[in-house]
């Protein structure tokens, strides 16, 4: 199943504790972002497996003003796999049960041409 999620891709950053049991992220963007991966697997068609799964995710990321040719690639923030656990945690419940059955797993990020999104494919 492969599907694209337009917007802006969002890191799973750091969490802080608030009070006993209360946890939060630190990216008040994440919700958010989580939320429209699920909505966009599960208008793909997705369906929980509970066997062994690969995923493959490129991210599109803003170009900066400052960037010029098609060869550049994004070597700064936001970090790989900040952008990756986000869209694992996304797709629990949804793709499969754990991210813990993903087993193969490719990610890259790169200039958008045009809107910011993140293609995403699991197979399994």
């Amino acid at each position: 199943m492969r599907f694209e999620v337009h917007g802006l891709p969002q890191t799973k950053g750091s969490t802080r504790a608030l009070a006993r049991g209360v946890v939060v992220s630190d990216n008040v963007r994440l919700k958010q972002w989580e939320q429209a991966v699920g909505w966009s697997a599960r208008a793909a068609g997705a369906s929980l497996n509970d066997g062994a799964v690969a995923v493959d995710v490129i991210f599109y990321l803003p170009r900066p003003q400052r960037i010029r040719g098609d060869d550049a690639l994004p070597i700064t923030r936001p970090d790989l796999d900040k952008l990756v656990r986000a869209v694992l945690d996304a797709l629990t419940g949804i793709c499969y049960g754990d991210d813990g059955q993903v087993v193969h797993l490719t990610a890259r990020k790169c200039y958008a041409l045009g809107t910011p999104c993140a293609a995403i494919t699991v197979t399994g």
